[in-house]
């Protein structure tokens, strides 16, 4: 039997979009019928290179029966139009975090429930490569109890990614990858039980300079992810997990992990920082 093509649209045209587009498109089971962006030029040039239709108003994709996928790859904020396309009986795809908030989330999630959708969403950070490494180390440094996540950056006052009318549409806080190592840090260690989060600005009182959260896990694990943007160098940006009788390191941007077995031994650690 001839499988049935999946008629997709894509909500966004950013590299995220062109990346489902590319993978789309070189696979025979689906069809990108149109493309819908807020910017008219960028939408008319993504639906040149993809050989589909540009659409402006995203109301023609929801009532359009022939469209079985919707996959959004704009802003986290964007993902509420999922409850209407719910309402239309479309499947998505859902680019970034579901939301950024409980009640867009609770809202995406009865509607796709309510009419028996299918409704992912991503990126899934749960396949990176360093975990099988980690669970590795783990086996023979123990339970980890306690893990750090730190990004120190060069400051970019000047940057409207550190604004504080960009952090009101992520939530209040200057996100980052913090979305990503909270979806590493819940691959790691389970589901969180509670989190706490604060921001620091600096002088100039529309800029944010550092970001802290603090996670508690069900398994009595505590997580604590910060980022600055305020050092005159860019310092890094790595992980530390504290396990019964050892840590071990991810470091980002030398894509290395590390372990050491007893880091405080007497005859390691102590002499070295003695001398």
């Amino acid at each position: 039997a001839i499988m049935k093509k999946i008629i997709t649209s894509i909500i966004g045209t950013g590299s995220h979009a062109g990346a489902w587009a590319d993978a789309l498109t070189n696979n025979n089971n689906f069809v990108i019928k149109n493309v819908s962006s807020r910017t008219k030029s960028r939408g008319l040039d993504f639906a040149n290179r993809y050989n589909c239709k540009f659409v402006l108003d995203v109301s023609e994709i929801s009532k359009d029966n022939e469209i079985n996928l919707i996959i959004i790859t704009s802003h986290p904020h964007r993902n509420i139009l999922a409850v209407d396309f719910a309402k239309n009986k479309k499947n998505m795809i859902l680019q970034k975090p579901l939301s950024l908030n409980s009640r867009d989330s609770e809202l995406i999630f009865l509607e796709c429930k309510k009419n028996k959708l299918i409704c992912g969403a991503g990126l899934n950070r749960h396949y990176d490569t360093f975990f099988p490494i980690v669970e590795k180390y783990i086996e023979i440094l123990g339970k980890c109890f306690h893990a750090e996540y730190k990004g120190y950056y060069k400051g970019e006052k000047t940057d409207p990614a550190f604004s504080l009318k960009r952090t009101e549409e992520t939530g209040g806080l200057f996100l980052s990858g913090l979305v990503h190592k909270f979806d590493q840090a819940n691959k790691l260690f389970g589901q969180p039980v509670s989190l706490i989060a604060t921001e620091l600005n600096s002088t100039n009182e529309n800029v944010v300079i550092a970001t802290n959260v603090l996670i508690k896990y069900e398994n009595k694990v505590s997580f604590n992810l910060s980022i600055r943007n305020d050092y005159k160098y860019n310092f890094g940006e790595f992980m530390t997990l504290y396990c019964k009788d050892g840590i071990i390191e991810i470091n980002f941007y030398t894509q290395t992990v590390s372990a050491i077995l007893n880091p405080l031994n007497d005859k390691y650690s102590r002499a070295i920082l003695g001398r």
